[in-house]
């Protein structure tokens, strides 16, 4: 329930931008630009969790994207609003526990951004900083790996939530024929994370054998770098914008700290966190701007 929960309410954050833009479609108003999008995109999750018998882990998933767009310029300063939902299924593998495929994941991304635009070169540039949350989740819950040299294990759900400050720049220029080039480049800080993965709802296999928590617990991270990228080359309509190009997300967030849970069946606990990862999104977006 509390999954979904936060699910939703990503879910509701991002129908809202979606919906301010696609409102902004009939206002003509000059100082708001307004935009809905699609993406396509590969996931690649890269996790290192020593408390799971030293498991190197990987997941990789196909996803596609709805976004949402909303800047207001107010004498050369702006504020931005940018939303995103994501959905794909991953593969799962692990050396020591096997694979498993078909797991859901949705993943949300809300994202306030506040700067300044300056004339260069015969474009526009437009430093900027922000706060962003991003919400991921996984739903592994009844799915079992083939076995590796462990043995087969059962998979679980998991949400994680993550605050960030956003840093970077995008610049634009025109060029003939109403055509137009506008790479932007971010780095990212994460600043605070909080991991639930759901350790009471299935068999868990670890170094200490195999067991059920009994009690909820969520592990808390406390720093990551990021960065991400974009190359857009866009067309002008008339009315609108059309714009599409190759995008780079990347982040490597630190382990968490480490949590108890008391095992269900038999006595005694067990100390867990949250691995330290990676994770690499490679992909293109189109997106039309008013």
């Amino acid at each position: 329930m509390k999954t979904r929960v936060k699910r939703y309410a990503c879910g509701a954050a991002i129908l809202s931008a979606l919906c301010l833009s696609a409102t902004g479609a009939c206002a003509n108003d000059s100082n708001n630009t307004y935009g809905i999008g699609i993406e396509g995109f590969h996931d690649s999750f890269d996790g290192r969790f020593p408390d799971l018998s030293g498991s190197d882990y990987t997941e990789k998933t196909d996803e596609g994207s709805v976004t949402g767009y909303f800047v207001h310029n107010w004498r050369g300063f702006f504020a931005a609003l940018d939303g995103r939902a994501s959905y794909g299924t991953a593969d799962f593998n692990s050396s020591l526990f096997g694979s498993a495929s078909g797991m859901q994941q949705f993943e949300f991304e809300l994202r306030a951004r506040f700067g300044k635009t300056y004339s260069l070169w015969g474009g526009a540039i437009s430093p900027y900083v922000g706060l962003g949350v991003l919400y991921h989740e996984d739903e592994a819950k009844g799915y079992y790996t083939n076995g590796g040299t462990d043995g087969e294990a059962g998979l679980y759900d998991r949400d994680v939530t993550q605050l960030y400050i956003p840093i970077g720049a995008s610049f634009s220029f025109a060029t003939d024929g109403g055509w137009s080039i506008t790479p932007q480049a971010e780095g990212d800080v994460l600043f605070y994370g909080d991991a639930d993965s759901r350790f009471t709802n299935t068999p868990i296999l670890t170094d200490q054998g195999a067991f059920q928590a009994a009690n909820f617990n969520t592990n808390t991270q406390n720093f990551g770098l990021g960065g991400r990228g974009e190359l857009m080359l866009g067309k002008n309509m008339g009315d609108y914008t059309v714009q599409f190009g190759p995008f780079i997300r990347y982040w490597s967030v630190n382990g968490s700290d480490k949590q108890q849970y008391t095992i269900l069946t038999g006595t005694g606990t067990v100390n867990l966190s949250y691995p330290s990862n990676t994770r690499t999104q490679v992909g293109a977006a189109l997106r039309i701007l008013w």
